[in-house]
Protein backbone atom coordinates (compact mmCIF):
# COMPACT_ATOMS: atom_id res chain seq x y z
CA UNK A 1 0.00 0.00 0.00
CA UNK A 2 1.17 3.64 -1.21
CA UNK A 3 2.31 5.32 2.81
CA UNK A 4 1.06 8.65 3.50
CA UNK A 5 3.97 10.48 2.25
CA UNK A 6 3.71 8.88 -1.37
CA UNK A 7 -0.19 9.40 -1.55
CA UNK A 8 0.39 13.07 -0.08
CA UNK A 9 3.30 13.41 -2.98
CA UNK A 10 0.52 12.36 -5.56
CA UNK A 11 -2.00 14.72 -4.66
CA UNK A 12 0.27 17.35 -4.41
CA UNK A 13 1.82 16.79 -8.00
CA UNK A 14 -1.84 16.00 -9.59
CA UNK A 15 -3.40 19.60 -7.99
CA UNK A 16 -1.97 21.89 -10.81
CA UNK A 17 -1.96 19.68 -13.53
CA UNK A 18 -6.32 19.07 -12.63
CA UNK A 19 -7.28 21.99 -11.25
CA UNK A 20 -9.57 23.86 -13.01
CA UNK A 21 -10.61 20.72 -15.54
CA UNK A 22 -13.87 20.24 -16.07
CA UNK A 23 -14.76 16.33 -16.81
CA UNK A 24 -16.03 15.39 -19.67
CA UNK A 25 -16.87 11.83 -19.19
CA UNK A 26 -15.50 8.64 -16.59
CA UNK A 27 -15.05 5.66 -18.28
CA UNK A 28 -14.44 2.37 -15.86
CA UNK A 29 -12.98 -0.40 -17.55
CA UNK A 30 -13.49 -2.64 -14.87
CA UNK A 31 -16.90 -2.46 -12.65
CA UNK A 32 -15.15 -3.68 -9.38
CA UNK A 33 -12.80 -0.16 -9.23
CA UNK A 34 -16.13 1.63 -8.37
CA UNK A 35 -16.46 1.12 -4.42
CA UNK A 36 -19.97 -0.54 -3.62
CA UNK A 37 -20.93 2.21 -1.22
CA UNK A 38 -20.40 5.06 -3.89
CA UNK A 39 -22.83 7.50 -5.69
CA UNK A 40 -23.00 7.13 -9.67
CA UNK A 41 -19.33 8.08 -10.65
CA UNK A 42 -20.84 8.87 -14.17
CA UNK A 43 -22.52 12.22 -12.23
CA UNK A 44 -19.31 13.56 -12.15
CA UNK A 45 -19.29 14.54 -15.80
CA UNK A 46 -19.80 17.86 -16.19
CA UNK A 47 -17.91 19.26 -12.70
CA UNK A 48 -14.92 21.06 -12.38
CA UNK A 49 -12.25 19.90 -10.77
CA UNK A 50 -11.38 22.49 -7.47
CA UNK A 51 -8.27 21.10 -5.92
CA UNK A 52 -6.75 17.95 -5.51
CA UNK A 53 -5.56 16.75 -1.83
CA UNK A 54 -4.56 13.98 0.65
CA UNK A 55 -7.15 12.43 3.05
CA UNK A 56 -5.76 9.34 4.90
CA UNK A 57 -3.96 7.07 2.43
CA UNK A 58 -6.55 8.45 -0.43
CA UNK A 59 -6.49 10.82 -3.07
CA UNK A 60 -9.05 13.23 -3.12
CA UNK A 61 -10.55 15.27 -6.45
CA UNK A 62 -12.87 17.64 -5.10
CA UNK A 63 -15.37 18.83 -7.37
CA UNK A 64 -17.57 22.18 -7.91
CA UNK A 65 -20.86 20.19 -7.18
CA UNK A 66 -19.54 19.92 -3.75
CA UNK A 67 -19.19 16.18 -3.91
CA UNK A 68 -15.40 14.67 -3.66
CA UNK A 69 -13.98 11.99 -6.29
CA UNK A 70 -12.07 9.71 -3.67
CA UNK A 71 -8.81 7.20 -5.54
CA UNK A 72 -7.36 4.70 -2.95
CA UNK A 73 -4.49 3.19 -4.33
CA UNK A 74 -4.42 0.37 -2.12
CA UNK A 75 -1.27 -1.47 -3.14
CA UNK A 76 -0.48 -1.23 -6.49
CA UNK A 77 -2.47 1.61 -8.05
CA UNK A 78 -1.05 4.27 -9.97
CA UNK A 79 -2.55 7.61 -11.38
CA UNK A 80 -1.21 8.89 -14.65
CA UNK A 81 -2.16 12.26 -16.69
CA UNK A 82 -2.21 10.92 -20.23
CA UNK A 83 -2.84 11.95 -23.50
CA UNK A 84 -5.08 10.18 -26.49
CA UNK A 85 -6.65 6.65 -26.36
CA UNK A 86 -4.12 4.00 -26.27
CA UNK A 87 -4.70 2.51 -22.08
CA UNK A 88 -1.96 2.30 -19.77
CA UNK A 89 -0.68 -1.29 -18.36
CA UNK A 90 -4.18 -2.40 -16.31
CA UNK A 91 -6.05 0.81 -16.55
CA UNK A 92 -9.15 0.08 -14.50
CA UNK A 93 -10.82 3.62 -14.97
CA UNK A 94 -10.59 7.15 -17.01
CA UNK A 95 -11.36 10.53 -16.45
CA UNK A 96 -11.59 12.45 -19.19
CA UNK A 97 -11.46 15.83 -20.19
CA UNK A 98 -12.08 18.28 -22.37
CA UNK A 99 -8.83 18.78 -24.24
CA UNK A 100 -8.20 14.98 -24.49
CA UNK A 101 -6.35 14.05 -21.81
CA UNK A 102 -7.35 11.85 -18.73
CA UNK A 103 -6.42 10.57 -15.80
CA UNK A 104 -5.68 6.81 -16.27
CA UNK A 105 -6.20 5.01 -12.82
CA UNK A 106 -4.45 1.53 -13.78
CA UNK A 107 -4.41 -1.46 -10.42
CA UNK A 108 -2.26 -4.76 -11.51
CA UNK A 109 -3.86 -6.39 -8.43
CA UNK A 110 -7.16 -4.57 -8.68
CA UNK A 111 -7.38 -4.10 -5.44
CA UNK A 112 -7.78 0.19 -5.89
CA UNK A 113 -10.93 2.26 -5.92
CA UNK A 114 -12.28 5.05 -6.37
CA UNK A 115 -15.43 6.39 -4.78
CA UNK A 116 -17.81 9.80 -5.32
CA UNK A 117 -18.99 10.90 -2.09
CA UNK A 118 -21.56 13.97 -1.22
CA UNK A 119 -20.75 15.86 1.95
CA UNK A 120 -18.31 15.34 4.86
CA UNK A 121 -15.55 13.27 3.21
CA UNK A 122 -13.91 12.29 5.88
CA UNK A 123 -17.50 10.94 7.91
CA UNK A 124 -17.88 9.13 4.76
CA UNK A 125 -14.61 7.64 4.71
CA UNK A 126 -14.60 6.94 8.43
CA UNK A 127 -11.58 8.37 8.84
CA UNK A 128 -10.14 10.29 12.17
CA UNK A 129 -8.68 13.75 12.00
CA UNK A 130 -5.02 13.98 10.07
CA UNK A 131 -2.40 14.38 12.77
CA UNK A 132 -1.15 16.77 10.22
CA UNK A 133 -4.84 18.54 10.32
CA UNK A 134 -4.28 22.58 11.58
CA UNK A 135 -7.31 22.06 13.47
CA UNK A 136 -5.05 20.34 16.10
CA UNK A 137 -2.53 23.31 16.75
CA UNK A 138 -5.63 25.15 18.34
CA UNK A 139 -6.82 21.55 20.32
CA UNK A 140 -6.71 22.77 24.62
CA UNK A 141 -3.38 21.23 25.46
CA UNK A 142 -2.54 19.98 28.87
CA UNK A 143 -5.73 19.74 29.70
CA UNK A 144 -5.45 15.64 30.51
CA UNK A 145 -6.13 14.51 26.98
CA UNK A 146 -4.07 16.20 24.54
CA UNK A 147 -0.38 17.26 25.21
CA UNK A 148 1.55 19.14 22.90
CA UNK A 149 5.14 19.28 23.68
CA UNK A 150 8.48 20.45 21.97
CA UNK A 151 11.73 19.96 24.02
CA UNK A 152 11.96 17.75 26.97
CA UNK A 153 14.51 16.07 29.32
CA UNK A 154 15.09 12.44 28.88
CA UNK A 155 13.22 12.60 32.57
CA UNK A 156 10.85 14.57 31.19
CA UNK A 157 9.97 11.72 28.33
CA UNK A 158 9.99 8.97 30.33
CA UNK A 159 7.30 10.91 32.68
CA UNK A 160 5.13 11.63 29.84
CA UNK A 161 5.44 8.27 28.39
CA UNK A 162 4.43 6.25 31.46
CA UNK A 163 1.65 8.72 31.98
CA UNK A 164 -0.22 8.36 28.48
CA UNK A 165 -2.60 5.77 27.55
CA UNK A 166 -1.08 6.85 23.88
CA UNK A 167 1.12 8.48 21.43
CA UNK A 168 0.45 10.19 18.42
CA UNK A 169 3.90 11.31 16.98
CA UNK A 170 3.41 12.13 13.04
CA UNK A 171 5.79 12.22 10.26
CA UNK A 172 5.88 12.73 6.84
CA UNK A 173 8.70 10.19 6.41
CA UNK A 174 8.26 6.58 6.43
CA UNK A 175 9.99 4.62 9.08
CA UNK A 176 9.25 2.87 12.45
CA UNK A 177 10.60 5.84 14.35
CA UNK A 178 12.94 6.79 17.34
CA UNK A 179 10.05 7.39 19.18
CA UNK A 180 7.70 4.50 19.14
CA UNK A 181 11.02 2.47 20.45
CA UNK A 182 11.56 5.05 23.39
CA UNK A 183 7.44 4.97 24.26
CA UNK A 184 7.58 0.73 24.19
CA UNK A 185 10.92 0.90 26.29
CA UNK A 186 9.16 2.76 29.20
CA UNK A 187 7.68 0.64 32.14
CA UNK A 188 3.84 1.39 31.76
CA UNK A 189 4.18 0.64 27.83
Amino acid sequence: MPELPEVETIARGLDPALRGRRIARIEVHWPRTVDTRSDAVSAASGAQIGRVRRIGKQVAIELSDGRTLVIHLRMTGRLLVARGGAPIPHERASIHFADGERLAFGDARKFGRIRLVSGDVASALEIAVDPFDVSLDSAPKGNGRIAAVGRVTTEELVALYAGCAGAVQPSLYEGFGLGALEAMSTPSW
